[in-house]
């Protein structure tokens, strides 16, 4: 009877330490910049990057007051996989009718293109993704090299 005991314990205690497992590492760069619209920054707000390829993982940081992010993927930590983004805010204040497009993913025209580097100091000036700044803007703004 005492084996069998002690077997049942070791068997609840090897349970519980597998419910505390850590994640397993992922390949994460770091991505970071500021929002701006009009050269001044964006807050109070969070912006997200939803990536366009299956599997993929949610990023996300609050927009501090110069409108500055550093993206974090949750549960792995600082970071974002490499890949392509749709990235899209979610402001506190409201949004004004120039800026509401930017917070849908489906409506928001900012796509980030992260490298194996990632991206350091990303400015997404919001002013140059309207119809008037055209594709070049739009382009520059996102860091893409024409």
């Amino acid at each position: 009877m005492r084996p069998v005991l002690v077997f049942a314990a070791c068997l609840i205690l090897a349970g519980l330490e597998s419910g505390c497992a850590q994640p397993p590492p992922m390949n994460l760069v770091q991505v970071t910049g500021k929002v701006t619209m009009n050269g001044k920054p964006i807050c109070p707000g969070s912006i997200y990057l939803q990536p366009e390829q299956e599997n993929g993982l949610q990023s996300s940081s609050l927009l501090q007051l110069d409108g500055s992010f550093t993206m974090r993927t949750y549960p792995h930590g600082d970071g974002v996989r490499p890949g392509t983004y749709k990235a899209y805010l979610q402001l506190g204040g409201g949004a004004t009718p120039e800026i509401t497009k930017f917070t849908n993913p489906a409506t928001s025209p900012i796509v980030l293109e992260v490298p194996a580097g990632g991206l350091m100091g990303q400015t997404l000036e919001l002013s140059s993704f309207t119809k008037d700044a055209g594709a070049k803007g739009a382009d520059a703004a996102a860091g893409k090299k024409s």
